[in-house]
Formats: C-alpha cells, structure tokens, sequence
C-alpha cells in the first residue's frame, strides 16, 4: 500500500557522534580584583568545603568563553555576585543565590558518583517504602537482551530525524520542516555559502540500527523487532501483509502456529502526523524474549504498512514498551508484553543500557549493577499519562557551571534519535557553543565541526545527568559543518529523552512503581 514520502519508523538509537577532545582539566579562575584570591568552585582549593570532587570536562573552547567573553565577572565571594556564563541570557528568572547550600546538597549526585567505580550502589529494597515491590523473587526470571547492529545503517539526517518525531506524535510541522517533507529531492546538499560538501548519496531515511530477537508461535518463529519506550504495540509483518510490502521481511506466519488464535472484531492503527502508518488485524500467540515468554499475547499483524517503513529490511516489526493505555487495538486495548511478563520476573522492571557507536542490551527481571555508577535516583511518572513522562527540574552546560532550576516535561523514548528540549534551554546551550546558529533551510540547529562542545546536565532532585559534548554532535551536514543532538521541542509541546541522552545514561523502566530510573554510566570519549 503507497503512503506519501516521508513516513516514520522508530528508531532504536541512531547517534554516531564525530569525535570531539574533551579535556578534564582542575583549574584555577583568579578573582580580577584580587590576584590572591581564587574561584570557591575550583576542585582542590585549599581550604574550601568539600564541593566538587571530581576532575572536571572543560574544553579549550569553554576555557575561552570564560576569559573572553564581555560579561563583567564579579567578585565571587561578594554576596551580590552572579554567574558570568548566566548574563545577558534573555529571560532567566531564577539563580541559586546560596551557592554553597547547594553544592552541599548536591556533591554526592554529581561526577564522582561514576568516576569512583564501575560498579553501581544496589536499590534500597528493604528499607525504600518505594522500592519494596522490587525485592528478587525466589526463581523469577533475568534474561540480557543485546542488541544486533544493523551493518549497512545510514542514520537520517537530523532534519529527517526531528519530522519523524513531530510525526511519532502527530504534531504538525513547522513550516521549513513540512517544505523538506514535502521535497526531500530538493533539499539542498551542497549549500551555497558553506565550505566543504556533503554527501552525494543521502542516507536511508527508514534504516533501524538496532534490533532484538523476538520469538512467535508454537514452533518458535524467530523474526527482529525494534525495543519502543515511546510506543505500546506489539506489531509484525506477516503473511497477511500486503503483497508488495512482504518482500525482504521475515513474516510471522500465524497458520503454522499451534497456539495462534485470531481475536475475532479486533483490529489495531497506527497513524502518524504526515497520514503514514501501518494497520492490521489481532491474534494472540506465545511470545519469547530472551528465557521470557507469554503465553497469550497480543500480536498484531500488518496489513497494510506505508512504503517508507516496509523499505527497511532490518526491522521487521515493533515491540512498544510503553504503558498498555497508548495500544491502538480496538474495541479492546491489549495489554503490552513488558505488562504481560513482569510478573514472571525476579524484580519486575526492564532496564536500557544504549550505547554510543555500539549495540547497547535491554535487561528484563534485573538490574546489573556493572552497568552504572554511583546511585539510581528515580522520577515519579506523570500520572494518567501513557508515556514515560516525568518532570525534569533543572539543567546546566559543562561541568562546574551553575546549577538553574528549569522545569519542564520530558518523555523517556527510546524510538527518538534526538535530545528535544524547550528552545530555552537549546539556546542556552548553544550560546556556549562557538559559531552555533539554526540553519535557514533545514530550521535545525548546526555547528562547526571544529567546535568543541560542552557537557549537558539534566535533573530532578538530588540527581544529575551528564551528557558528554561528544555525544551531542549528531553527524556532519558538510565537511565542516556539523548537526546538533539537542534541538527544539517546542512544536511538539513536550521534551523528549530521546537516544542522544539516553546513550549517556542507565534507566530503569519501574512500571509497578510507576516511575523511571537514571544512573550515569561509563561514556566513551569519540
């Protein structure tokens, strides 16, 4: 069945960073009214507080930005002292007056929590009033879910990435974006006023770089299906496909399984924002994940699927592990497999450990602790909501620059490629960001590739997230310009942490306890 051009299929993790230095160098800012005198920030100064313990992720180009930039820099133990990396920002409300009070608050969640080890701290199960239901069960089940890497992958470019999550939630496309929607062929690939080329041969815009296997029927029939936090269907291509869309997918065929049963009058349809999707109709059959399996679960055939989609051969179908309220069967919502199994498991929560340039593992029934560093800090889930929605309450760029309180809602995608954030915070992190503007034709923020690019910190409570800058740099648009990780949210009206961010953390998916884990993690530096 033939869609129009651009349709979407959920990614699972598509950033391939090119390789920026970042240099952890402890430093010392001398005070420009007093030579003796030394910044209270600084790791390792005589006689301050315990604060910052750990080597901190400054650039040449942050070291720079701090020097020369033409704020005025205050005295910093001047009770009316204020952040030089924080004004002239237009619209800044809050800062964190009481500096000290916060770094206490702060020093045991920030670097050194995954600098000192490679082992995290176990959860608290016994004496957690929130963690109680988490506690292993006696003979439930653990299983690892490694990732396979699609070897011919081509990520889309970062314009192509942001339309495929305005079309995941069906929000309408900024003007620039809806012209690239409507003409991919015209997008211009070798721009005017730029150096350097781009690619003669875009990339694939449908490609999946990484799969799980995934067992149906009775006998087992093994096909490869994309992990979705951001969805909640558990769909397939099948011999009830049409024709034309079968070739190159392996099909689940529901007439050889012995535990196969069509669910009479229920259908299911998935419709993204550009009018694309795919549709079918239900059976229920024994799914196998790993040493997990259900018995009677949902599976949903395809039909009718858009061209865009049924052009990757890599994937061949969706596991969503989002809540059971977002599953598109009717009349009657079907329960997700996560839902269905985690019962069956040791603790019931399943777990993401995305990697960077790398197949990453998703682990049901457990927590590996030598997969994180330091302590998980959890966020509630919003109630009523059918995502992974929490509330994010504050940020900052590169290590040891002040914490602002910022909050905003944010979905844990894992079928996003980008980091989107309210354009806020986008233009306050690449203010930090040396020739950073938004490109006039794709509306996307770019860079020079030369550019060294800070950490981004994200948090809610005691807990703060690193993104390292290298993990930000999305890919090159030219040969020296390059795309941004984070762009804005803002048309779509919520946050998403989507593979940009995730790559750089440890998350626990608590369903029972509605409520979504972070733990920073060991990163790679290229």
């Amino acid at each position: 069945m033939k869609f129009s051009t651009v349709s979407f299929l959920l990614l699972a993790g598509c950033s391939t960073g090119i390789p920026h230095e970042i240099r952890g160098d402890v430093y010392e800012v001398k005070n420009p009214f007093s030579p003796n005198a030394v910044d209270p920030e600084v790791e390792g100064v005589k006689g301050l507080q315990e604060r910052d313990i750990q080597s901190r992720d400054i650039s040449d180009h942050d070291t720079l930005e701090a020097r020369g930039d033409v704020y005025e820099v205050k005295n910093p133990f001047s009770p009316n002292a204020v952040d030089p990396e924080v004004e002239g920002v237009k619209g800044l409300q809050e800062r964190d007056i009481d500096q000290e009070e916060d770094d206490e608050e702060e020093e045991d969640y920030e670097e050194e929590e995954y600098a000192k080890t490679l082992r995290g701290r176990a959860i608290d199960h016994e004496n957690d009033p929130e963690s109680s239901h988490l506690k292993p069960r006696a003979g439930g089940e653990k299983v690892k879910l490694d990732q396979l890497t699609n070897t011919r992958y081509q990520k889309p470019h970062a314009e192509i990435a942001l339309i495929q999550a305005y079309n995941k939630y069906n929000k309408p496309l900024p003007q620039k974006l809806k012209k690239i929607a409507q003409n991919q062929d015209a997008i211009p690939h070798n721009k005017a006023g730029m150096k350097g080329t781009a690619s003669a041969t875009p990339p694939k815009y449908y490609d999946s770089q990484y799969v799980v296997p995934v067992s149906i029927g009775s006998p087992a029939q093994q096909t490869y299906l994309n992990f979705d936090t951001g969805s909640s269907d558990l769909w397939v291509f099948s011999t009830d496909t049409y024709q034309p869309d079968q070739e190159g997918h392996i099909l689940y065929k529901p007439a050889k399984s012995k535990t196969s049963k069509r669910l009479s009058g229920q259908t299911w349809s998935i419709k993204y924002g550009d009018g694309t999707g795919a549709n079918g109709i239900v059976y229920t059959d024994k799914v196998q994940v790993g040493k997990t399996y259900v018995n009677k679960q949902a599976v949903e055939s395809a039909t009718e699927v858009s061209d865009g989609i049924a052009a990757d051969k890599f994937s061949h179908g969706i596991l969503g592990l989002a809540m059971s309220s977002l599953n598109t069967v009717r009349p009657t919502a079907q329960k997700t497999y996560f839902e269905n199994v985690q019962d069956a498991l040791a603790v019931p929560v399943f777990t993401a450990n995305l990697q960077k340039g790398k197949a990453g593992n998703y682990n049901f029934g457990y927590i590996d602790q030598g997969e994180y560093n330091g302590e998980i800090q959890f966020a509630k889930v919003k109630k009523g909501s059918p995502w992974w929605q929490i509330n994010i309450e504050g940020f900052r760029v590169a290590a040891g620059a002040q914490w602002h309180k910022y909050n905003y809602s944010a979905i844990v995608d894992t079928g996003t490629t980008l980091l989107l954030l309210p354009s806020y915070l986008t233009n306050f992190y690449y203010k930090k960001v040396k020739g950073a503007y938004i490109d006039e034709d794709y509306g996307v923020w770019v860079f020079p590739c030369s550019a060294s690019l800070p950490s981004f910190y994200f948090g809610f409570g005691k807990y703060r997230g690193k993104v390292p800058g290298n993990y930000i740099n999305y890919g090159r648009l030219t040969s020296t310009v390059c795309y941004g990780g984070i762009q804005s949210s803002d048309g779509i009206g919520f946050s998403i942490l989507g593979d940009i961010l995730l790559k750089a953390q440890f998350v626990v998916f608590d369903l029972k306890g509605q409520r979504v884990g972070f733990a920073n993690k060991q990163t790679v530096s290229s």
